[in-house]
């Protein structure tokens, strides 16, 4: 965002055929190579998300949509967590009011950017209290083929690691 002159709650309007998708692209060769699954996650993912798919469809990928849910409670305790740990970074979200605001408008881009697009829904709690078997659903959901010792499952376990969950709501 900060390539475009832009900040986190006003991102810019982009397209499929942004210069930045160049960008995106050499960063997913990097990234991943010649990997055949790749998973990439992020909240602020909607923001440029026009970008993603076209960096990662032409790249050969197929592009699926997956919008994980969590606690609007729990996002913004987390983002005032980061918030206190870096301000000059994040500087939006230091009390819960801003975090919550900032919850709802990703919600609001995500859900705006796949109103014509097939998606899924995945509980973010899940990812944390059973991944195996949250990471198994999502494969079918998606149509993966799924097992245990298949690579979308530990790919996809390492969606929501429990050591970087910054709060919860009994916090």
């Amino acid at each position: 965002l900060s390539d475009c002159r832009c900040s986190m709650p006003d991102p810019p309007p982009l397209s499929e055929d942004d210069p930045l998708v160049d960008e995106a692209f050499a960063l997913l060769g990097e990234e991943f190579g010649t990997r055949p699954l790749i998973a990439l996650k992020d909240p602020r993912l909607c923001l440029l998300a026009d970008i993603w798919r076209s960096a990662l469809l032409r790249y050969g990928y197929a592009v699926d949509h997956v919008l994980v849910l969590r606690s609007p409670s729990e996002c913004a305790k987390s983002q005032c967590t980061r918030f206190r740990r870096d301000p000059q970074f994040h500087f939006v979200g230091g009390d819960l009011t801003e975090g919550v605001l900032l919850w709802a408008r990703y919600m609001h881009e995500a859900l705006h950017y796949l109103q014509d697009r097939p998606f899924v829904f995945a509980a973010h709690q899940s990812f944390v209290d059973q991944p195996e078997r949250a990471c198994l659903d999502l494969a079918h959901a998606l149509g993966i083929p799924g097992s245990a010792a298949h690579p979308a499952s530990s790919l996809l376990a390492n969606f929501a690691d429990p050591a970087l969950r910054r709060s919860t709501l009994s916090d």
